[in-house]
């Protein structure tokens, strides 16, 4: 791959990624152009159910909601946006899905590679008076543990 130009959704190689095998990267493709298709095709279908829940006058003469609370609030009752939320979760449960299959076969290489590793300078600091917002830490991003 060394040379090639890379589009916008392939990972540049390196030594700590799992190599997947020819049926784990399919699965892996797979869960990628499932979860493209919904963010493409399904999710600017949202755009006219924002409209149609925030504008005003509303039936019944209820006001629009208030604030970005109650347009969530009845975002979630509405069909469309259901069907949108479980594709979108469901797919990108089988993104971590397709994964596992090639990082636990690929473990005793990924192993020793981090071994020699080891030695490699670098270092993060995290002020300790950092506080993470709670919109980050109350809920696991994308499905991952710790966001």
């Amino acid at each position: 791959m060394t040379g090639q130009a890379l589009n916008v959704f392939q990972q540049a190689p390196h030594a700590m990624l799992p190599q997947a095998s020819h049926d784990e990267r399919s699965r892996q493709e797979f869960a990628k152009g499932l979860r493209g298709f919904i963010q493409k095709n399904v999710l600017p279908g949202l755009t006219p159910l924002y409209a149609t829940v925030t504008k005003a006058p509303r039936s019944g003469g209820e006001p629009a909601p208030a604030d970005r609370h109650a347009v969530r609030r009845e975002m979630v009752r509405q069909p469309y946006f259901q069907a949108y939320a479980a594709a979108n979760r469901t797919a990108q449960e089988l993104l971590w899905r397709s994964a596992i299959d090639s990082i636990e076969r690929d473990l005793p290489r990924l192993e020793q590679e981090a071994k020699r590793l080891e030695g490699c300078t670098g270092s993060l600091r995290v002020d300790p008076a950092l506080e993470v917002p709670r919109y980050i830490t109350a809920l696991d991003i994308h499905c991952m543990p710790g966001g």
